[in-house]
């Protein structure tokens, strides 16, 4: 599981690239040109409900680059378990889980 480590407060503008992998086991990238919108979700561990549920910006397809800005001011610290889902006409495909790790940040 990838671990994104970040501080509270401020905002994170972070870039993902979707892999998949084929029949035969070996990963790729995964095209996004039939995408109709990616979906992120967090949840803090220990928590039912999502803290994040949004979309992300395709900024490339052929390449399955994402990004996402994360608005990380209303959020506690902590880890934050978190998917992307990329939805098609005809399927949704989710990734693989990622860790989003927030630190306090030191007084000012």
């Amino acid at each position: 599981m990838d671990v994104i480590t970040a501080r509270t407060g401020g905002s994170l503008d972070y870039t993902f690239y979707l892999k998949q992998k084929d029949v035969n086991g070996l990963e790729g990238t995964f095209d996004l040109s039939n995408a109709t919108s990616i979906g992120i979700y967090l949840q803090r561990y220990g928590e039912s409900t999502l803290t994040v549920s949004s979309t992300m910006t395709i900024a490339s397809a052929t390449e399955g680059k994402v990004r996402y800005l994360f608005n990380l001011s209303g959020f506690s610290e902590g880890d934050y378990l978190g998917e992307i889902i990329a939805y098609t006409p005809t399927e949704k495909v989710p990734s693989q889980f990622f860790l989003l790790r927030l630190e306090k940040s030191l007084p000012r």
